[in-house]
This record gives C-alpha cells, structure tokens and sequence, in this order.
C-alpha cells in the first residue's frame, strides 16, 4: 500500500510540474520568441529570401511547383499569392495553383501565426504575396517534450530515492540480524520506520529479546541445577553416613539389648524418611524444572483399590507420627485413567506438605468422591501456628500441579489463614 501510495504521489508531482513546465515555456516562447520585435525581423528574413528566390530563378507566378520547392526549405511558413484571378498556395507539402473569378484572396492567418503582405517581382510581373509565419509551433512541440522528459526524470528519481530508502532499511536490517545471529545478542535493533520494515525490525526485536530472556532463564536453572546439585549431595551424605554408621552397629554388636537395638532402629527409620524425602524434592525439581510436558505411561485403573492403597499407605503413616486422619471414602467405585507413579508423586508430595504445615492436634480429613465422570480427592488440615517459619521453596505443590495437568487432570490448592484444602481432580471413565 505504501509503495503504490508513494508511485500515486510521484505521478501526480511529476504531473505537476510538467504543466508548471509548459507553462513557463509557453510563457517564454511567446513573451520572448514571439516579441513584435522578434517576428518582425523573422517576417523580413523569410520574406527577402523569398524575393530572392523568385528573382534568382525568374520564377513565374504560375510555376506553383517551382514555388513550393521553396517552401521546402522554409517548413513553418505558408505563402499565398494572388496573380490574374487566381490563387498560388503554398506550404511544406508543396504548392497548388487555384483559379477563382475575380478578387484578391489570402489564406486566413491562423491565431497564433504572424504574417504579412510583401509585393514581389515574378517574372511575369509584381504581384502580392501573403507571408504567415509559425515557427514557434517548433518551439512548442519542444516545450511540450522537456515537459514530459522532466516530469519522467522526477517521477524516476522520486521513486528511485523511495526505493533506496527501503534498500538502505533493508540493509541495516540484514546487516544487524547476521550479528545478532553471530552471536551479538546485545545489539539492540530499533525501528527506524511505520512501514512493513519498521514492523518487520519490531519483530526481530522482540524475537532477540525473547533469546536474551530464554537463555537467562536456562543460565538461571543451570545455576540453579549446580546449587541443588551441592546442597542435595551435602544433604544427603549427612543422613546416609549416619544411617551406615547404625547398620554397622546393627551389624557388628550382637550385644545388644533390645532397647538399643530399637532406638537404633528407629535412627535408621528416621533417616531413611529424611533421604526419601530429600529425594521425592529432587524428583518434584526435575520434573518442575525439565521437560515442559513430563513423559506420561496412562493406565485404566479400579479408582477404589488404587486410591485405597496409595491413600492408605501415607495416611498410616502420618498416624504413626502422631496426627489424625480422618479417610472419607464416599464412593470410589470406577475406573481413571493415570500414570501410577506420577499419581503416587503427588500423594507423596501432598502428604509431605501436611507433615511440614499442618497442626496435628486437628484431624486431618482426606476424602474421596465422583462428580460427573471426575474423581476428586480432598485433603484438608489446620494450619499451625509456625508454619510460616517453615522454609520451603513451594516446589512440591507446582510438580503436583504439573503432573495431574499432564495426565489430563488438575490440582487446586485453597486456603484461608487457617485451614489448607489440596484438590486433586482425575479424569474417570465412568462413576457409580
């Protein structure tokens, strides 16, 4: 649209200003070519090497043919002449003889043509003749063609200069995109213009703002990969090291008493859940920090048998650390489809965050039911008083959100200052 925005423009300033031009030609020729000074002496020359002609030549005023072969010579002049009742016309294209009755007649002078009447001695005798002169119909035509060699010229040079224009934008385009694509990522490419380049610069813009910002947040995971990588092999070695150190015990004192031998147990029980949990926060991490979508194995699965293992097996667990679970069971009956062992990710994330938060002094409620064709199952606890000096990352709740989300469920967490509710939605195939 632009372009054909810019040729309409052209065309009408190159319109412009050939009229402009055939205006002031016009103007000159007939201020200064035709000055009453200028087509006088022009009138005299012609007419004087007419005479000259026909005295030369003795040429008479019936040899019409002779006469024209004067005009030739003189192409912006017409010649009529008046001889005996007839009539002599002559002009570039040759001479007539014309017979009439009686009377002198001379060709109509034409408006913009300058003539006069001269005697001239024939050989046959003086007769007048009718000089009409119009050379400037040449300088006319000249006009006429400057004018449309300028308006072309400009038309041209107009377009031209809008095609460089874009070229040298195009250019500069070019140019910065090959250093950002070598590498030079800081080069900032600015829009120099509102036409399609502009937009198109705009964009590129965008897109190596949107390289910075990528390969930032990959530098931020790398360095974020290498502290977790430190901090879990400190975390970890801590609680193996003690673990072994028991097992040795376990192993290498029979002496034991059973007291002993049960505290050291109870070491070893301790540990192990420290270094399941330190790896359940490596999994959450990776699986939050690596693929945008996780790898999902999805399986029919009897909602109830499942649910009442993988919620079974955690809520005993937090029973034998001192809280109450209150298992709602209403209906399970029904089949989901999920990938168990992201499914029992979740639950052990979800379980983990209630050992961390909750208040054991207030049971806490897990429940289980069908709405529509999805399974929904709730956990619900008091939040304790300190849970705000519990430090965490919140790395377990996002994974658990992604991974229902990748198996074509969801996860809400809800909260009021005083009570946290985890939902958990899966996608069933039918319920009772």
């Amino acid at each position: 649209m632009k372009l054909l925005a810019v040729i309409l423009v052209a065309g009408a300033l190159s319109l412009v200003l050939g009229f402009a031009f055939v205006a002031l030609g016009n103007y000159m020729v007939e201020q200064v070519y035709c000055s009453p000074s200028r087509t006088e002496s022009r009138l005299k020359d012609v007419a004087a090497s007419f005479r000259q002609y026909i005295e030369h030549y003795g040429v008479n005023v019936n040899e019409a043919e002779v006469i024209g072969l004067w005009n030739q010579a003189y192409p912006y002049v017409k010649l009529s002449i008046s001889a005996n009742g007839a009539v002599v016309n002559s002009d570039r294209y040759g001479a007539e003889l014309i017979r009439v009755d009686s009377g002198l007649i001379f060709r109509t002078e034409d408006g913009r043509q300058s003539s006069t009447v001269v005697n001239v001695n024939f050989s046959g005798g003086s007769y007048p003749v009718q000089i009409q002169e119009f050379s400037e119909e040449r300088l006319y035509r000249l006009v006429d063609a400057g004018a449309l060699i300028v308006g072309s010229i400009f038309f041209l040079l107009f377009v031209l200069m809008y095609h460089r224009r874009v070229t040298l934008a195009i250019t500069r385009l070019t140019s910065q995109v090959g250093q950002v694509i070598h590498g030079d990522l800081n080069l900032s490419i600015k829009r120099t213009s509102n036409d399609e380049i502009g937009v198109l610069a705009e964009d590129v813009e965008a897109m190596r703002l949107s390289v910075l910002e990528r390969l930032r947040k990959e530098e931020e995971a790398w360095n974020a990969n290498s502290q977790l990588i430190t901090a879990m092999s400190h975390d970890v070695r801590t609680p193996l090291t003690t673990l072994i150190g028991f097992l040795e015990l376990l192993d290498t004192q029979p002496g034991l008493s059973d007291e002993e031998r049960r505290a050291y147990l109870t070491l070893c029980i301790n540990k192990a859940r420290i270094l399941r949990e330190l790896t359940e926060e490596l999994f959450s991490y990776t699986v939050l920090f690596g693929k945008p979508q996780p790898d999902t194995d999805l399986v029919l699965y009897d909602a109830g048998p499942l649910l009442e293992q993988l919620l079974g097996e955690h809520s005993a667990e937090l029973n034998a650390e001192g809280f109450q679970v209150d298992l709602q069971n209403h209906c399970t009956d029904g089949y989901i489809r999920a990938d168990a062992q992201h499914l029992y990710r979740v639950f052990a994330n979800l379980f983990s965050n209630i050992r961390k938060y909750a208040d054991n002094r207030e049971p806490v409620k897990v429940s289980a039911f069908w709405v529509d064709d999805n399974l929904f199952v709730e956990l619900s606890n008091a939040i304790r008083d300190d849970a705000g000096l519990v430090e965490s990352n919140k790395i377990g709740l996002r994974t658990c959100e992604k991974l229902l989300t990748a198996m074509g469920g969801s996860f809400t967490r809800l909260t009021d200052g005083k009570r946290f509710i985890a939902r958990v939605v899966l996608r069933g195939d039918s319920a009772c």
